[in-house]
């Protein structure tokens, strides 16, 4: 069988990349698989970073390209698979499946507050921002600059008319990376900021029946360049009409219709032509049964368990997640304060480590920075990039995981905000810790309330179960048992055998 599997973001390496080239790895192994994105990729580097086997798998990366063009690429494949997060492609392939991580809101379930926001949006043709997204930086009261990583990308909606929109572009330092500009996946600029961290761009936006996308993105893998977009201007009286108008009130409310996301209806007609949805999780497959209407199968994540052992333990209590500003961070700030609070009320010989990667851009430098000053004078101790060999010593050597992400959001109304499964929790388990984790999300599907570790879902409840665990060691090694023993369930043996049984049930 001849297998293609599309992701735009294989260039990250994430953990949507593992979980997928995964699944790529495992099907090579009896049929023909191909992997397509756009921005070139070392295998080679894919398979050390993520662990995986790709010698079978092909990668093959062509011209960006919009959805139409891409659903017409589908035709070649007996079995086409969209992994990629927040692309919906009709599939024209005999077999299809879709591998959710989480879905978005289709206008079925729209609040009359979105859609007053978005009939806005399209009185005043307003662009959308892409994924990249991760800010607003305010110069002052009417001057902002909206911030992306490794790049951004924007919607904007069709005219009659065509039109032309300009947009100062600002990279955090000189570069020699050169920032390439797509419209409609069609290259039209490349960017060149060594003699100057400013670059203005124009282009002409042609008459269409559908909307229109712009990427910026660098062209070289693994570039730290943090892209900042301001002065957006759409030649156009409407848009003309609304900035004039944000100008006499404040530019603050503007943003708040900018940045509302584009919610289409082609959603559903791309899904509808796809056979399988498959989930990360069972938390994922509740909302895009909340969200789409639709089954799904749930193929959890494989984790290494492998590769993480129990080691004799030490009084540390382990964070793991990646360090950057944004309402959607992994709230390493709330865990600051409660384990001050447990110092300040006489706990003594704990630590509280907090590791994970860093992500360049000053907003986030500021982020990592506000940690530190927050934790000084504490046994807390922050380890940003730490190689993966420490970091697995690390997590055996702790006693205790938390997990706060998602803390203090509202998860009917942002549940994307919280995490979707929660690979560091498993990892920590694998690793013997007990986890004391925020009970939303996927985290209740990992944790078992007062069996294998405790979930909670407010600080007083956080640092009433930790000290619950200090305070008896039986029980702490109880629960690091139990902890280690339901690890297990998500290794790549069980993920094999998972797939395996979804793969069946396709040919069926």
């Amino acid at each position: 069988m001849k297998i293609g599997m599309y992701n735009r973001w294989l260039a990250t390496l994430g953990g949507g990349e593992k979980h997928s080239l995964a699944i790529a790895e495992y099907l090579s192994r009896n049929h023909e698989v191909k992997v397509i994105s756009h921005r070139i990729v070392s295998k080679e580097e894919a398979a050390r970073r993520l662990n995986i086997d790709l010698s079978r798998v092909t990668f093959d990366f062509i011209p960006e390209q919009n959805d139409v063009e891409l659903s017409q690429l589908t035709r070649e494949f007996d079995l086409f698979m969209n992994v990629s997060f927040m692309d919906f492609i009709q599939s024209k392939a005999p077999k299809s499946i879709a591998l959710i991580y989480f879905p978005v809101q289709i206008s079925d379930n729209l609040s009359i507050k979105y859609k007053i926001g978005w009939w806005i949006k399209k009185q005043f043709l307003l662009p959308s921002l892409g994924p990249e997204y991760c800010g607003v930086r305010w110069l002052d009261h009417q001057n902002y600059q909206i911030l992306g990583n490794n790049g951004i990308s924007f919607n904007l909606l069709s005219a009659e008319k065509g039109y032309s929109i300009e947009f100062i572009l600002q990279v955090n330092a000189s570069t020699e990376d050169l920032l390439e500009v797509y419209l409609d996946g069609r290259l039209v600029n490349r960017l060149d900021f060594k003699q100057s961290v400013t670059r203005e761009v124009s282009l002409e936006i042609p008459p269409s029946p559908s909307r229109h996308e712009i990427w910026v993105r660098p062209n070289s893998i693994g570039s730290n360049v943090q892209v900042a977009v301001s002065n957006i201007s759409i030649d156009h009286p409407r848009f003309r009409f609304f900035k004039f108008m944000m100008q006499l009130i404040t530019n603050k409310i503007g943003i708040r219709f900018i940045l509302l996301p584009f919610r289409q209806s082609k959603i559903v007609e791309s899904i509808n032509t796809y056979d399988m949805i498959w989930a990360n999780s069972e938390y994922t497959r509740r909302w895009i049964r909340n969200y789409w209407k639709k089954p799904s199968f749930v193929l959890y994540p494989p984790v290494d368990i492998g590769h993480f052992t129990p080691l004799p333990k030490k009084p540390i209590i382990l964070n793991v997640g990646r360090f950057f500003e944004g309402s959607h961070n992994k709230k390493h700030l709330v865990m600051v304060s409660a384990f001050k609070k447990m110092v300040d009320g006489g706990l003594t010989g704990w630590e509280l480590h907090l590791a994970g990667g860093t992500t360049p851009g000053e907003i986030h430098e500021r982020y990592i920075q506000k940690i530190r000053d927050e934790s000084r004078g504490y046994p807390i101790i922050l380890h940003p990039d730490l190689e993966h060999t420490k970091l697995v010593q690390l997590y055996g050597e702790s006693s205790i995981y938390w997990h706060a992400s998602g803390y203090n959001e509202d998860d009917q109304r942002d549940p994307i905000r919280f995490e979707h499964f929660g690979i560091t929790t498993v990892e920590a388990m694998a690793s013997g810790c007990v986890p004391v984790v925020i009970g939303r999300g996927g985290q209740p599907e990992i944790v078992t309330h007062g069996v294998n570790g405790y979930l909670w879902n407010s600080t007083d409840q956080l640092i009433r179960y930790t000290h619950k665990l200090i305070s008896d060691p039986h029980l702490l090694a109880t629960f690091s048992e139990k902890s280690l023993l339901q690890s297990r369930t998500y290794s790549g043996e069980r993920f094999c055998l998972r797939l395996n049984e979804l793969i069946s049930e396709l040919e069926k």
